[in-house]
């Protein structure tokens, strides 16, 4: 899990709108996706502040670095990099990874729909909503608006 790397013209325009002000407040999100054979799609994430974001991603990689990072598929099934890690060590891992998100994210977010309702329903004539991953995705990110409103994080 590598975070992009800022857009330092984008940035820089950001603290000349924010001129005055003295404040500014940086949060980082990480999305993903799971789909069952039922149709069932689901996109969660978690919002992190810089500094936790910082420390999530140093105690993240530690905890999977001896796998070689982290893909959920993989891990799941106990394929490929996990083919090694009994079921026992994954949950012990996988109670690991939940505590290391609880204690580091400001908010998480998940929303799901069936796919197939989905596209019936997508709205096709806005580009890239034509099927339910995007308009999830969006679900998604107005969901972690609201959320980080109701945590009184208003920047």
């Amino acid at each position: 899990m590598n975070p992009a790397p800022i857009n330092s013209s984008f940035f820089t325009t950001l603290l000349e709108m924010l001129d005055g002000t003295r404040q500014v407040a940086m949060l980082e999100a990480y999305f993903d996706e799971s789909e069952r054979a039922s149709g069932l799609l689901c996109v969660a994430g978690y919002a992190f502040a810089s500094e936790q974001a910082k420390k999530f991603i140093k105690e993240w990689s530690r905890l999977f670095q001896r796998y070689g990072g982290f893909h959920m598929k993989e891990f799941a099934h106990g394929a490929k990099r996990f083919s090694g890690c009994i079921q026992s060590e994954r949950d012990a891992l996988m109670r690991d990874a939940v505590k290391l998100i609880n204690r580091r994210m400001t908010v998480g977010v998940a929303v799901s729909c069936m796919v197939p309702e989905m596209k019936k329903l997508s709205p096709r004539w806005i580009r890239g909503f034509g099927n339910a991953y995007p308009v999830c995705c969006h679900w998604a990110m107005s969901a972690l608006i609201l959320a980080l409103d109701k945590a009184g994080i208003s920047d």
